[in-house]
């Protein structure tokens, strides 16, 4: 079993954020990232993979990682193809 790795976020120590709820999907050859902080109080995210950049289509405008989050602000976030996440590297199998 191999998974393909995902876009997730995490804090600064790369834990998983409590209180923010995030979701990823692949759709048409594009990354997206669904992010709702669920907490009180604003937080920032970083990509457990690094640096990454995309367009947050729900409020129409460019996002950059890190992010701050506020409270009860959903975002859906596409990646650009350039800047997307970095996938895990690859095995290589002709060994």
């Amino acid at each position: 079993g191999f998974l393909e790795p995902h876009p997730h976020l995490v804090d600064r120590r790369e834990y998983p954020l409590e209180g923010v709820v995030s979701r990823s999907v692949k759709a048409n050859g594009a990354a997206y990232l669904y992010v709702a902080n669920l907490r009180r109080t604003s937080v920032q995210a970083e990509l457990a993979d690094g640096e990454g950049a995309g367009f947050d289509v729900l409020n129409e405008q460019p996002v950059s990682f890190p992010l701050v989050l506020e409270p009860l602000y959903p975002m859906l976030i596409r990646f650009d193809s350039t800047k997307a996440p970095s996938a895990a590297p690859q095995k290589n199998t002709d060994e």
